[in-house]
């Protein structure tokens, strides 16, 4: 038997398993059901015997043909954080194409990049201003920020696998990794992640959150993150070189890609907009996801993207599929009552009082940074962990808008613990600039900065607001 038929025979089997056991007391049957094909779609997002959109089409008809129910399961089609994903991947599509992403990074290395550190800032400055509009650490860290600075490690005589590594390539990709989990933060849309935790957030704790109260809750400790991270890193990995002719390599860069065309000024037009309008969203009372079309909808109208470019972007489609399944599924389990259930049964079996609540939270978020040692990617653990630990919160009566973000927040900085949490670790690692040990030891270095700094400055700040 191959190794895909075994995983998928695991799968299977655990979810047959788990159907054969006693239904527990106060939970009904279907609810038993779905949480059993939910477990085991969980488990085939971690083996991947198929791909993700594969797994979820055959959770959808084994539970259709058990339960005799399908609608149930594909409401997460319709979902709006579903749609703001789908559209914002295809966005990045423009950025890519009209080379507007490439020419902010070269314009940002003339201006500020005279030393390594300044380009290690303008990496971050960079993926900032990308990260409203294009949801993919994949997509914005690696296609389009991640050849720039391999660019210029080559310039300057840095290569992978070799000893020259460390003149300035080492530094580079560590630090890269580490900017891209902090920009997920900021924003709603920076990485597919957040909105995966805000579905859950409604689901079990009923609460909506607007793009700009995302922005409220994040954007401080998110920023004086992001503007302390490349100083970090250039003092745990200290590159050979120091000083750089910016001015050169920004120049003759920017000579290949010529004057500013009409499709990257409409591009600029058409984001700025989309900024703008993700901001008063609480005013006009316009969705973040009708803002993201209408994006997309405005760069298909004026050429910058064709049909078959969306067509080409295998990515959003196979994104779009497999989160709304994934919500589909969630959604099913929650009106079903599982997560009432699995909260009583926590304030039932578990006692809190011995704990105050930010030890909880500390409890909480500490766990969610360990665990992802045995999770392959962000999503799977997302799917996996976030339902239970925001059901263990509701238990515990914890504020909610704090756990909320601190696991969100943690969700993206923990990747850096390993190369193999997040796709774009699995790229950057990939490159051969650094060994594993560096790697994770650095990635653990500022992981461990981040919880400090949320349990300090970030709850701090957070009282200040009124939110806690």
């Amino acid at each position: 038997m191959s190794k895909k038929n075994l995983q998928l025979l695991l799968c299977v089997g655990l979810a047959a398993i788990l159907m054969l056991c006693p239904v527990p007391a106060g939970l009904s049957q279907l609810a038993w059901i779905i949480f059993s094909v939910y477990i085991a779609t969980i488990l085939g997002l971690l083996l991947r015997p198929y791909p993700e959109p594969v797994i979820l089409i055959i959770a959808f008809f084994t539970l259709g043909i058990i339960t005799k129910k399908q609608g149930i399961y594909l409401e997460g089609f319709s979902g709006s954080a579903s749609w703001l994903i789908f559209t914002s991947f295809m966005i990045s599509t423009a950025f890519q194409k009209t080379g507007l992403g490439s020419r902010v990074a070269y314009v940002l290395i003339r201006k500020l990049g005279k030393s390594t550190l300044g380009l290690g800032y303008v990496g971050a400055f960079t993926d900032l201003v990308l990260s409203p509009a294009i949801p993919s650490n994949l997509a914005r860290t690696s296609a389009i920020v991640t050849p720039i600075f391999t660019n210029i490690s080559a310039t300057l005589g840095s290569h992978p696998n070799s000893e020259s590594s460390r003149k300035c390539g080492a530094f580079f990709m560590v630090l890269l990794y580490a900017i891209a989990n902090t920009t997920s933060t900021i924003f709603m849309t920076g990485t597919t992640m957040n909105p995966l935790v805000l579905a859950y957030s409604k689901q079990i704790f009923n609460i909506d959150i607007s793009w700009l109260q995302w922005v409220q809750m994040s954007a401080v400790p998110g920023l004086i993150i992001l503007a302390v991270v490349p100083w970090i890193f250039y003092k745990i990995c200290k590159p050979e070189i120091k000083d750089i002719d910016n001015v050169k390599i920004a120049d003759e860069a920017l000579a290949k890609l010529g004057k500013m065309s009409r499709d990257e000024k409409i591009l600029a037009t058409l984001f700025i907009l989309a900024v703008l309008g993700w901001l008063t969203g609480g005013i006009t009372k316009i969705e973040a996801s009708t803002i993201a079309i209408a994006f997309l909808g405005g760069s298909l109208l004026t050429g910058l993207l064709t049909w078959n470019d969306c067509l080409d972007t295998k990515s959003s489609w196979s994104t779009f599929f497999w989160f709304s399944g994934l919500m589909g599924l969630s959604g099913a389990l929650t009106k079903a009552g599982f997560f009432k259930w699995l909260a009583v049964f926590f304030t039932n079996n578990i006692s809190f009082n011995s704990l105050s609540q930010i030890q909880l939270m500390a409890a909480l978020v500490l766990f969610s940074i360990v665990i992802r040692y045995i999770f392959a990617s962000g999503t799977s653990y997302v799917a996996a962990m976030i339902p239970v630990m925001f059901t263990i919160a509701a238990a515990g009566q914890l504020p909610v808008l704090p756990i909320i973000f601190l696991l969100a927040f943690s969700a993206s900085y923990a990747s850096n613990i390993t190369h193999y949490s997040g796709a774009v670790g699995i790229a950057l690692f990939g490159l051969g600039y650094n060994s594993q040990k560096s790697f994770w030891v650095m990635g653990s270095i500022f992981a461990a900065f981040c919880y400090v700094f949320h349990f300090t400055f970030t709850l701090f700040y957070w009282k200040i607001i009124g939110v806690m």
